[in-house]
C-alpha cells in the first residue's frame, strides 16, 4: 500500500493524469574483450510523481552473439522542464543465438541501469542522451565457457 501511495497510481486524480510515453535508443559500448551495439525501445506510463513503469524489447550484439531482450522498465525524472535528468532501470530476459549456429538458444538474465538527460525539441518529441551499465548473462556453455557480458555504453535516442 505504501508503494502505491508513493507512486500515486490508485487515486482518481492520478488516474486521469497517467500518460503514455515511449522511447527508442541506439547504444554503443565496450567491455574488456569486445564492443557491444544495442537498439532498444520501450512503452511506459508516466505518473504524476514522475515515475515511469513500462516494458520493452530490443536487439543486442556482442562478439558473434546476438540477443533479443524483453524487459520491464522503471524510470524516474529527477526534475521538470525543458531539460529533464532521469534514471532508468531495465530488467528482463534475453533470448540468445550465435552467428555461426542460429539454432543454439543461450539466453539469460539482462540488466541495464542508466542515467540520462532528456531535452524537449517540440511539445511531443524529446531527444535523449544516456550513460549505461549493462549486464547480460548466458545460460549455455559455448566453447567451454559460459559467457557473461558486462559493458558501459552511451545511448542516443528519441522520446515521445
Amino acid at each position: 500500500r505504501q508503494i502505491l501511495d508513493s507512486l500515486k497510481l490508485h487515486d482518481k486524480e492520478t488516474r486521469s493524469y497517467l500518460k503514455t510515453v515511449a522511447h527508442a535508443d541506439l547504444s554503443y559500448g565496450a567491455d574488456d574483450t569486445s564492443s557491444a551495439v544495442s537498439l532498444t525501445g520501450a512503452v511506459a506510463l508516466l505518473t504524476r510523481s514522475n515515475v515511469t513503469v513500462g516494458f520493452g524489447g530490443g536487439w543486442d550484439k556482442h562478439e558473434n552473439n546476438r540477443f533479443f531482450p524483453v524487459f520491464g522498465e522503471l524510470g524516474y525524472y529527477l526534475a521538470e522542464g525543458e531539460w529533464k535528468p532521469y534514471l532508468r532501470l531495465q530488467m528482463g530476459y534475453s533470448l540468445g543465438w550465435r552467428g555461426d549456429n542460429d539454432k543454439a538458444d543461450f539466453g539469460g538474465f539482462r540488466l541495464q541501469f542508466g542515467m540520462g538527460l532528456q531535452k524537449a525539441v517540440s511539445e511531443k518529441v524529446s531527444l535523449t542522451a544516456q550513460f549505461n551499465y549493462s549486464k547480460q548473462s548466458s545460460g549455455a556453455q559455448i566453447y567451454g565457457r559460459v559467457p557473461t557480458y558486462e559493458w558501459i555504453s552511451g545511448s542516443l535516442g528519441v522520446a515521445f
